[in-house]
């Protein structure tokens, strides 16, 4: 059973990368690698393209604080006037989860789209 067998039943078979890291070396194809695994952080400013609620309904903007719980834009069941196409200051740059910043296929299933969209990184 692989790609062959679905292949002939009509059903969208694709494998995906190992993400992170792995005999200390970062796996997956990444649009920032920097993100992701660093000793030091550092600010940026990043835009989800995603939206993201947790299970008691707060609203992030990346996987990094969504498995966190930190910084909440709005909760989908109370307030959720915070939510805006923009970018937002961040001090995590480095500590980026993998699948926000892997290289991926969109709904449309086009090959590079990724979670977030990250602008002038700097140092802390």
């Amino acid at each position: 059973m692989g790609v062959i067998f679905f292949s002939k039943l009509g059903i969208d078979y694709r494998f995906k990368d190992l993400l992170g890291s792995f005999e200390n070396k970062l796996l997956g194809e990444y649009k920032y690698p920097d993100a992701v695994g660093s000793q030091v952080l550092k600010k940026c400013l990043c835009k989800t393209t995603e939206l993201l609620i947790a299970p008691d309904g707060n609203i992030h903007r990346c996987h990094h604080d969504l498995y966190n719980q930190i910084l909440p834009l709005g909760n989908i069941t109370k307030n959720h006037s915070n939510i805006q196409d923009i970018y937002r200051e961040c001090s995590f740059y480095g500590n980026c989860n993998p699948c926000d910043v892997k290289l991926k296929n969109n709904r449309n299933q086009s090959f590079g789209h990724t979670s977030v969209d990250i602008v002038n990184v700097e140092s802390l």
